[in-house]
């Protein structure tokens, strides 16, 4: 995701996230937690799920410690996706 205002850009993959701005790029790393209880969460607007989509956020919600909502590529979901990538491997 690109923000022409303020000269920032975000991507990444399956693995790794990065951003460049006006200080440099950086890799942008989760931060480590034992459970999905201890997780924050978020995503732009949970109607973005489709309907087999939904379920499974709702149940994600259910145990993480916090849901966040409106926070666009500032807390972005392939964050999330390096998150349950990591709690996946460790299941």
């Amino acid at each position: 995701m690109s923000q022409p205002y303020n000269s920032e850009r975000f991507w990444g993959n399956c693995e790794e996230a990065f951003m460049t701005g006006p200080l440099g790029e950086r890799t942008l790393k989760t931060r480590s937690c034992a459970s999905l209880s201890e997780a924050i969460i978020t995503t732009t607007e949970p109607s973005l799920f489709t309907e087999t989509e939904r379920p499974v956020w709702d149940a994600i919600c259910a145990e993480a410690r916090l849901t966040r909502y409106s926070t666009d590529c500032y807390a972005t979901p392939w964050w999330q996706l390096l998150a349950l990538m990591q709690s996946s491997k460790q299941a």
